[in-house]
């Protein structure tokens, strides 16, 4: 580790609140990392298509949603971003596959985002993602969507200016960082961790740069073809009761991270601390948080991402602490955090691995399954599992409205969605260590400020000149 990251003599002096001045203060330093954070999220953050009747309102709270979440685990934003670009970029290969090559990455995340509705006569208009709508197409149930760019680009509500704001406080905040790491001034806990922030914000951007922003209200398809037609020779898949749409049983995405997330968000739930609101189904949007699975290339890249990410917090190992207890604390708590970190993509990678072999060895030998009749990319693996609460399923021949709510089934009740048993024994310990380890860091940043190193408060000559928040 480079001891240019403290670089605190024997002799040093140290200092608690600092008021303003000719270098920086401490408030300089809670604005700056602040502003930078700040940026690092609220401009990264792209939220799907809210209910048709919820408007405007909807999407800034999801948003909202969305930050907090940033704010305690920029990981898992990130970890939406890319699984939302696997499942974009495997829609893109799909329509190209059938003759569609005007199908591109907008055009997919627009779908996936909920912003394409199907609407057939036995009920409300429903979301359909890039996979449902290149079964309806190719199956001939409607015709190719030729939605222009144009159309995208107006719905997009893209804010380019604060993209640019963000970009610029993320040069200048690295450079300072970096700067001060070669000249040998001490750089605070607080700072390490916006760095971090950046680390996760930086590959987010790039993976949601197609996605567009902020659209409220989504395109609808008409459909001729009854429902039932659609669904009735699909298989045992469409004979399920559904959870989200009628559609569900289209190559259903469903992986490990997306099964812990709902289960933990259900018992949330269930504890009161997350509100659960009553929906009628078909659902009528895509929840922003979905987790689409990652293919094993982009499981590589996640892992040496995360593992960047979790480094920066180690690289801060020789920094000063007010005590020793929360140095030791820190070095336990960033070790940890990388440990914890690892766990997920072997554990995805172990799993994974070698269905993806099997598969690919069927594939060679078999031709392709019949559009609807797929196999879900993530099985369930052993017979034991938890069940969790959510929103009651209909069957597919209960397709109106009303017989939903004549069974119960509007408002209120709740299906048992099955979760591997495996998931849940790995991800709990590991994400309530996580979480445990995330939380001192977030405090240590915080008090932290009451003693630190005298050069802390320094500044550097040439980053003197270059505009900033």
């Amino acid at each position: 580790m480079s001891s240019g990251l403290n670089a605190t003599g024997g002799t040093e002096q140290f200092r608690g609140w600092v008021p303003q001045s000719n270098d920086r203060g401490t408030l300089d330093i809670i604005i700056s990392c602040g502003a930078t954070i700040f940026l690092c999220i609220w401009t990264s953050v792209c939220v799907n298509v809210p209910h048709p009747a919820d408007g405007a309102w909807a999407i800034f709270r999801d948003r909202c949603y969305m930050f907090i979440l940033g704010a305690i685990g920029p990981e898992a934003v990130y970890l939406l971003a890319i699984g939302q670009w696997c499942s974009a970029r495997a829609s893109v290969r799909a329509f190209s596959r059938s003759r569609y090559p005007g199908w591109t990455m907008k055009h997919a995340f627009f779908a996936d985002m909920g912003a394409i509705h199907l609407k057939v006569e036995e009920m409300d208009s429903f979301p359909v993602n890039a996979k449902q709508l290149h079964f309806l197409v190719i199956n001939k149930y409607i015709p190719y969507p030729h939605i222009p760019r144009e159309v995208i680009d107006d719905k997009n509500k893209y804010d380019g200016l604060a993209r640019l704001i963000s970009t610029v406080q993320i040069f200048w905040f690295t450079l300072n960082t970096v700067a001060r790491v070669i000249t040998g001034i001490a750089t605070t806990t607080l700072e390490i961790t916006t760095v971090g922030f950046i680390v996760c914000t930086l590959p987010t951007l790039f993976f949601w740069r197609h996605k567009p922003m902020n659209v409220q209200f989504p395109i609808e398809l008409a459909c001729d073809v009854p429902l039932h037609q659609i669904v009735g020779p699909r298989g045992r898949n469409a004979a399920k009761p559904y959870h989200s749409t009628p559609l569900d049983f289209i190559g259903i995405d469903d992986w490990s991270i997306y099964q812990a997330w709902r289960f933990y968000v259900s018992l949330l739930r269930k504890m009161r601390l997350v509100p659960a609101k009553p929906a009628s189904l078909p659902k009528r949007r895509i929840s922003s948080f979905n987790f689409p699975p990652l293919t094993i290339g982009t499981i590589a890249v996640a892992a040496v991402t995360l593992a960047t990410y979790t480094s920066v917090f180690v690289a801060a190992w020789n920094l000063h602490f007010a005590t020793h207890v929360e140095q030791v604390l820190w070095r336990v708590t960033t070790l940890g955090s990388m440990v914890t970190a690892a766990v997920g993509p072997l554990f995805e990678g172990y799993f994974i691995l070698p269905k993806f072999l099997s598969r690919r060895r069927v594939s060679r030998t078999h031709k392709p399954h019949e559009p609807g009749n797929e196999t879900d990319n993530f099985e369930l693996v052993g017979r034991s599992t938890f069940h969790y609460d959510s929103n009651e399923p209909q069957t597919l021949s209960e397709c109106t409205p009303s017989d939903a709510e004549a069974q119960g089934h509007h408002h209120g009740h709740v299906p048992k969605l099955p979760v591997p048993l495996r998931t849940v024994l790995v991800s709990t310990p590991v994400l309530g260590l996580y979480v445990i380890f995330r939380m001192y860091i977030l405090v240590e940043d915080a008090i932290s400020l009451r003693r630190l190193p005298e050069s802390a408060y320094a500044g550097i000559d040439w980053t003197q000149v270059i505009p900033h928040i």
